[in-house]
This record gives structure tokens, C-alpha cells and sequence, in this order.
């Protein structure tokens, strides 16, 4: 599969990778595999740098509130690829979570053929950090053309979109609608001027349709692929209707099962709410 297949279907992409014993996104190894073995296929990955300039998985920056987020204490000042990757996540509320790497995202897709994954570079805002971080991908996937049909660079401005573009033209950008990061864009690209940019692919989010209405149908019409994130997967009949083709969800139930395992998401994650209490108390 390639992000080419996605339009003209309705799919479901894991956001953060997914939800995993009670926690909504982790990015860890552990919720990817347990979503790809459920059947999912999109997932979507937050990057950070490290401060010896490599990348992980991590939404979305090693300062000291992500990393608590990821129940990581006793925090170094040098925050390093190495020592990232000897942590295990959420100790408090799982029994440890294995971090990934930018080089462990391309092996585990490369091995997985029928994976696409968007790369969410939230905090790389300026031309040259998405530009470097594209370069650095490149190094990993090198001329692979049907790698780089699997990837999505999520973009917030068109600084990034620039700096991505510069690194490498065949890499595809999924901008990200109403969400921009920058002080000199007061409005949203129409999907006219997202495609002149050689933009196919959209992020929309769900609740802006009521402010925005017909929005998301404008960006289908022009022929644009569609992503929308809700948390759960059960408004996929208002989705379809709106044009979009990626539902990005937290948590995948069971239509005949819902009743059951909705309730008990609930209590797992009322679990981690008492959880992110704790650490609040113990380190504010």
C-alpha cells in the first residue's frame, strides 16, 4: 500500500501509534505492534531531536513536560539519542514501553510493506530544521522510491513545506489545515493553492467543521486526500459524509463490542488522570 491507495477509500490511522494499556498515544514500539497486528495500517508518529541532533519518537520535544508526560524523571540536563533510547516509557502506569527511533521507523516500515505512516514534525517550524530533518531521512531511505510513496511529512506552515522541498523533492507533505504555526498567516491555504504548491494531502481538524462549514467538502471536491483526527472510531458515518478518506483515532472499537470496551477505556484512563496528578504534585 501506498499513500496514492488512500484516496477514494475511508482507512484508519493510529494517532501517536495508538492507544496502549490505557495510555491515548505512547509512540512507542509496543502500540505499534499491537495496533498492526489488530489490521491497522496508518500510523502516526510524533519526531523530536535530540540534542546531539538525531530523532526519536516523542511528541513533541525532550524538554522536561514531554518527558515527565513520558513518566521520565531524574532528567539529565544533555538530553542524548543514547540515553533516550536506554529509557522505558510510562513505568508508572505499564510495566516500561520501548522508545523508537527515526532509524527504527524506517527498518520496521521497510520490513512491513504494507505500512504508510505519517511523520508529525510538530516543533521544527523553520525552513532549516524540516529541511534537516528530511535530509537526515533521506540518508536512511536514499533514492527508495516506493519508501518515500509510504511516507507523509506533516507540515504546519510553508517555511516547513519549503524546507522539506529542499531536502527532497519526491517527499509528500500532508499540511495540516487551521493548525498553523506562524505569525504571518491569518488564514488557512485554500486547496487551490495547496495543489499549485504540489500538495495532495490534507489534515483536517474534526472540530473545526461546525466554525468552518464545508470546509473538509472543498478540499475533497479539489481532489485532495482527506485526514481527519476524532479520538474514537465512532463518527465514521459523519466522516464519510464529509468526503474524509483517514479517520486518525486514538482507540479502535468493536461495533459489537463498544458497549463493553468503551467503558472500560474509560477506566483506564481515569487511571491516568490520577497517574498525571501524581506527577504533578511530586514535580510541579
Amino acid at each position: 500500500m501506498t499513500i496514492f491507495d488512500l484516496k477514494g477509500s475511508f482507512q484508519y490511522a493510529m494517532h501517536g501509534l495508538g492507544a496502549y494499556k490505557g495510555l491515548r498515544q505512547t509512540n512507542s514500539l509496543n502500540a505499534w505492534e499491537y495496533w498492526y497486528s489488530k489490521g491497522i495500517k496508518i500510523f502516526e508518529i510524533d519526531i523530536a531531536k535530540t540534542m546531539d541532533n538525531k530523532y526519536v519518537a516523542v511528541a513533541h520535544a525532550l524538554d522536561n513536560k514531554s518527558l515527565r508526560r513520558l513518566e521520565l524523571f531524574n532528567l539529565p540536563e544533555y538530553r542524548s539519542f543514547e540515553w533516550f533510547m536506554s529509557q522505558k516509557l510510562f513505568q508508572i502506569s505499564t510495566s516500561g514501553l520501548s522508545p523508537l527511533s527515526i532509524e527504527q521507523i524506517v527498518s520496521f516500515i521497510e520490513i512491513h510493506s504494507d505500512i504508510v505512516i505519517m511523520l508529525d514534525l510538530f516543533g521544527l517550524f523553520e525552513r532549516l530544521e524540516a529541511k534537516v530533518f528530511t535530509e537526515y531521512l533521506y540518508l536512511l531511505i536514499k533514492d527508495k522510491t516506493i519508501i518515500w510513496k509510504r511516507i507523509l511529512l506533516e507540515a504546519y506552515n510553508i517555511e516547513m513545506v519549503n524546507g522539506i522541498k529542499d531536502a527532497n523533492d519526491e517527499a509528500e507533505v500532508i499540511y495540516c489545515a487551521r493548525y498553523e504555526k506562524t505569525s504571518t498567516l491569518e488564514k488557512t491555504f485554500s486547496p487551490q493553492e495547496l495543489i499549485q504548491m504540489g500538495i495532495r494531502f490534507v489534515s483536517y481538524p474534526w472540530h473545526y467543521r461546525n466554525r468552518y462549514p464545508n470546509e473538509i467538502k472543498e478540499f475533497t471536491k479539489a481532489g485532495m486526500t482527506v485526514f481527519s483526527r476524532t479520538k474514537f472510531n465512532t463518527k465514521d458515518s459523519k466522516l464519510r459524509a464529509e468526503g474524509v478518506n483517514v479517520n486518525i483515532i486514538a482507540n479502535k472499537f468493536d461495533r459489537f463490542l463498544i458497549l463493553f470496551q468503551l467503558p472500560m477505556y474509560m477506566m483506564t484512563y481515569i487511571k491516568r488522570l490520577f497517574v498525571k496528578i501524581l506527577i504533578k504534585l511530586k514535580y510541579s
